[in-house]
């Protein structure tokens, strides 16, 4: 780990180089795959053969440090050769990006209040 860093502190001399520690790297991909098996039970996506991006281990990192974040500007990561947009119009006109925690939100939401229907209509 130190050669790691002993090298791109030589690369890049100007640029202040951090690293993760390997426990928070394993934790933040337990996070993920976590988080992934959850979504395709909800046959919210499918991740198999994905990874976590950057984006993801810099908000897992913020929560670690942070009581509280705001986050930003974070899309889902598109293929430039796709044509496709998860893009929608809203009330003023302006694009609203829905992430899959959004979607996967909607979806338990939903889930929820179809297992109390049910449950109801059995103890009724």
């Amino acid at each position: 780990l130190q050669d790691v860093l002993g090298t791109l502190h030589a690369k890049h001399a100007n640029i202040k180089t951090l690293m993760y520690s390997p426990e928070f790297t394993t934790w933040s991909q337990a996070l993920y795959n976590h988080l992934t098996t959850t979504l395709e039970e909800y046959d919210l996506g499918c991740f198999v053969g994905e990874k976590p991006m950057s984006g993801f281990y810099a908000v897992s990192f913020a929560l670690n440090a942070c009581g509280r974040i705001s986050v930003y500007g974070m899309d889902p990561w598109q293929d430039p050769k796709s044509s496709s947009s998860s893009a929608q119009p809203d009330d003023s006109g302006a694009s609203v990006r829905w992430g899959l925690m959004e979607k996967f939100e909607r979806e338990k939401m939903r889930a929820e209040r179809n297992k109390e229907r049910e449950m109801q209509r059995i103890f009724a």
